[in-house]
């Protein structure tokens, strides 16, 4: 996942938080998810591009 890639998520995802409703919790929880997911896709790419 690009940078761009992953802020074009994050803009998505707090427009569909304010549709559910979700607490401050949830979102969070969310956030950590969609950037250990983004990380993982860069850290992987780099070892790629590595080798």
């Amino acid at each position: 996942m690009e940078d761009k890639e992953f802020k074009n998520v994050l803009v998505s995802f707090f427009s569909e938080t304010k549709k559910t409703g979700w607490g401050k919790n949830e979102i969070v929880t969310q956030i950590k998810e969609l950037y250990i997911e983004f990380l993982e896709s860069r850290l992987e790419f780099y070892l790629e591009e590595s080798t």
